[in-house]
């Protein structure tokens, strides 16, 4: 059975979720206030490792999916799923392993790596892979995902506890944060933007005492406001 553990989305309104060796497409509706997982197709993605994360990448309303994997021996690295084929890239991220991911466009990405998150740019030819630029914010602890605000580009971090933090990608202070109340049974195992005030939450049930994988489900919250509380602070800031 399919459980995934990682959720991306667009803007566009097109999710993936994986597991640690698939990715799917998934349909969500952003109204929806609980939600369960509808995987509507298998992506051929040769990943090579076990999938850590996924991401969406779009450009002109077309999306797929990246995926970030971990080789015990060569570290992370990123693999570009399309419907079509599965083009697997030696596309290494320098340093610590990363935990988490995150790009819109594909052209430029942020990973959490060793408590901080590292911004990459798309290395020019005939390099191939990801540049790294600079650390953009502390990010150590429980995170478990990260995700990036469109047209903003405010940062959000998501931990395993429920807790969101909203990020300034300029600065690194955390602009506003909320809590989901995952409860004794849950964590909170992923989370995505789906649009300008609506994330969307994968929760997990904690693992049985044999370490079984349990069931996972998503909820979709609005948060209006929120999303925009960087923008907002430093608005107030300037006059």
């Amino acid at each position: 059975r399919f459980r995934p553990h990682t959720l991306a989305c667009s803007g566009f309104g097109r999710c993936f979720a994986a597991n640690d060796f698939l990715v799917s497409e998934v349909v969500l509706s952003p109204a929806m206030q609980s939600a369960t997982k509808q995987a509507t197709k298998l992506l051929p993605c040769s990943a090579g490792g076990d999938i850590v994360d996924v991401a969406a990448a779009c450009s002109d309303g077309n999306c797929h999916s990246l995926a970030l994997v971990r080789d015990g021996s060569r570290g992370t690295f990123v693999v570009n799923c399309t419907e079509e084929r599965a083009k697997t890239h030696t596309a290494f991220l320098e340093g610590q392993e990363a935990q988490s991911f995150t790009t819109r466009d594909g052209e430029m990405l942020f990973a959490v790596q060793g408590g901080q998150v590292i911004q990459y740019r798309a290395a020019s030819p005939p390099r191939n892979g990801w540049a790294p630029l600079w650390a953009v914010a502390e990010a150590s602890g429980d995170v478990t995902s990260v995700d990036i605000v469109d047209g903003s580009g405010t940062l959000l971090l998501f931990r395993r506890g429920g807790l969101l933090e909203v990020l300034d990608p300029d600065s690194g202070e955390t602009c506003a944060s909320w809590v989901w109340p995952v409860g004794h049974s849950e964590v909170l195992s992923s989370g995505a933007v789906v649009e300008n005030s609506v994330v969307a939450l994968m929760l997990q049930q904690r693992s049985d005492l044999k370490g079984h994988a349990m069931s996972t489900r998503i909820v979709s919250v609005s948060l209006p406001g929120l999303l925009d509380a960087c923008r907002q602070k430093s608005g107030l800031q300037g006059k």
